[in-house]
C-alpha cells in the first residue's frame, strides 16, 4: 500500500511537469527572441575622431564605433 501512494504521487508530479513544459518553451522563445533584438551599446574609443564647437556652445565629439575610419556616433554635450 505504501508503494502505491508513492507511485501515484509520482504520477501527478509527471502530469505537473508536462502541462508546465509550454510555458517553458514560450520562456524560451521569447528570451532568444530579446536577446537577438537587442543591439549591444557600441564600445567607444577613449579618445573622439572629432571634436567640434557649434555656434551655441555646444561640444560635439564624434566617434567611430565600427572601425572602418569614418565617424558614425555623435555626442551633443551642453555647454556649462
Amino acid at each position: 500500500m505504501g508503494n502505491k501512494k508513492s507511485k501515484m504521487h509520482k504520477g501527478s508530479i509527471r502530469t505537473k511537469m508536462k502541462n508546465h513544459l509550454p510555458l517553458k518553451h514560450i520562456f524560451v522563445f521569447f528570451l532568444i527572441t530579446f536577446l537577438i533584438g537587442c543591439k549591444s551599446v557600441p564600445q567607444f574609443p577613449q579618445r573622439p575622431m572629432r571634436i567640434q564647437i557649434t555656434s551655441n556652445g555646444r561640444k560635439v565629439l564624434w566617434f567611430d564605433t565600427n572601425k572602418d575610419s569614418r565617424a558614425d556616433y555623435f555626442q551633443q554635450l551642453d555647454a556649462h
